[in-house]
């Protein structure tokens, strides 16, 4: 099978020794043991057919002119041979003008390799989906997919279509579904370490390896590291570099000799680790109380602003926490605000019923802002525009403020102060 490159390189005379089609010759002959005219190259013992043509620069000045180079592997002619002679005939042609670049406008050679690599990437691509669905799936449950809420919040946000379900994760870029498993997230407080911290009379009364929960980790290095016995870097990093060699690929940019083979081995390598989570997945627990935080990681990595709002709701979440913790002095009742850490609406009618109230267009806000949360976590097809998370960020720094300088807040501290100074 024949192969093709062509080679496209502009050149200024008054810059340049290289101004006619016989000027091209000799700077071409000027390769070690190279003959060389218009229409082949001879070199270390293989001829090679090629086209050359000389042309101007439209809107260039005068003195600028193009040459564009054909050069042809024929069959039988062995590759890596056939790809040094291109090295040379691009160094020549670069030394003539440093300035210019060398362009490739055709390279059979590059196009074939990335196209022998493309079934691979696809295969591991869908191999990465194939472990978030079903992780989700099992941690989260079907509520991820699809989940009841209000009508009039579905009906403000648009979607590609219903009952996408986990199609959803085929919107995601590569490097994006990366992010799924190996993006670091801090969790919420767990109810079962928040009331071993509120309990302890003595350092040695809770366990490193508990508080060490409450660190920023991936979902990776939380729930499949120790069952796959494969760290995250090890993983994040080869995807990394393989996402830059895919867009190569999929930008018809095509591989280099050396890219391919790296391309190779990262998809054997990252393959076999996929190929063992996906088979660890019975072994893989995650508990009652960190699925929420999983969700959230999940859906705010699908794009910087949801992203953007979901950090803003972390930020509201503690202040209602810590202002229902204030508030509810029973140990039993403060067990109650981390086990519904993540629904408003009960913490908020917890307080109610202790006297802790908002204004009736708050409480209303309150309830947009925690169905709208549910339905970009909990329902993964929404698809809300840029000005629809804007205004609930606004609306949540609104009810923060609310929150933070709420009378009965102060009225805590104030009581703290007194029973400290008592």
């Amino acid at each position: 099978m024949e192969h093709k490159v062509e080679y496209l390189v502009v050149f200024d005379s008054t810059r340049s020794i290289c101004g006619t089609m016989e000027s091209l010759v000799n700077l071409l002959g000027t390769i070690d043991g190279a003959e060389v005219s218009v229409s082949s190259i001879k070199w270390d013992g293989f001829a090679v057919r090629c086209e050359m043509q000389k042309g101007s620069v439209g809107q260039g000045t005068p003195s600028e002119h193009f040459f564009h180079i054909k050069i042809y592997r024929a069959e039988g002619h062995d590759v890596e041979h056939f790809e040094r002679l291109l090295r040379l005939v691009r160094t020549v042609l670069q030394t003539a003008d440093p300035q210019r670049p060398v362009e490739v406008l055709w390279d059979d050679l590059a196009f074939e390799r990335a196209a022998s690599v493309y079934p691979g990437l696809c295969e591991l691509e869908n191999m990465m989906r194939k472990l978030i669905a079903k992780f989700m799936i099992r941690s989260v449950g079907v509520q991820w997919t699809k989940e009841a809420v209000p009508q009039e919040v579905t009906e403000s946000i648009r979607q590609k279509r219903a009952d996408r379900g986990i199609a959803v994760l085929y919107d995601l870029d590569f490097i994006r579904l990366s992010d799924l498993l190996f993006r670091e997230y801090t969790p919420p407080l767990t109810t079962s370490l928040a009331q071993q911290i509120r309990t302890i009379q003595r350092e040695q009364d809770i366990k490193l390896d508990d508080l060490r929960r409450g660190l920023p980790r991936s979902n990776w290095e939380r729930y499949f590291s120790e069952v796959v016995q494969c760290d995250a870097t090890y993983i994040s990093s080869r995807w990394a570099r393989l996402y830059d060699l895919r867009n190569s690929v999929a930008h018809n940019r095509g591989l280099s000799r050396d890219e391919h083979k790296k391309t190779i081995e990262l998809i054997s390598e990252l393959r076999d680790v996929l190929q063992r989570a996906i088979g660890s997945l019975d072994l893989v627990i995650v508990p009652e109380d960190e699925k929420e935080a999983v969700a959230e990681n999940i859906a705010g990595s699908r794009n910087a602003l949801i992203g953007q709002f979901l950090h803003s709701w972390s930020g509201l979440q503690r202040a209602v926490v810590s202002l229902a913790e204030s508030a509810l002095q029973d140990v039993e009742a403060k067990k109650r605000v981390q086990q519904y850490r993540y629904n408003l609406r009960v913490l908020l009618g917890m307080m109610a019923k202790n006297g802790i109230k908002f204004e009736k267009e708050l409480m209303s806000l309150f309830h947009l802002v925690s169905d709208f949360r549910n339905l970009v976590v909990h329902q993964p097809d929404a698809l809300p525009s840029d000005e629809e998370i804007a205004k609930y960020v606004n609306a949540i720094a609104i009810l923060e403020d609310e929150v933070v300088s709420h009378p009965s807040k102060r009225g805590s501290s104030n009581a703290s102060d007194t029973d400290a100074g008592a």
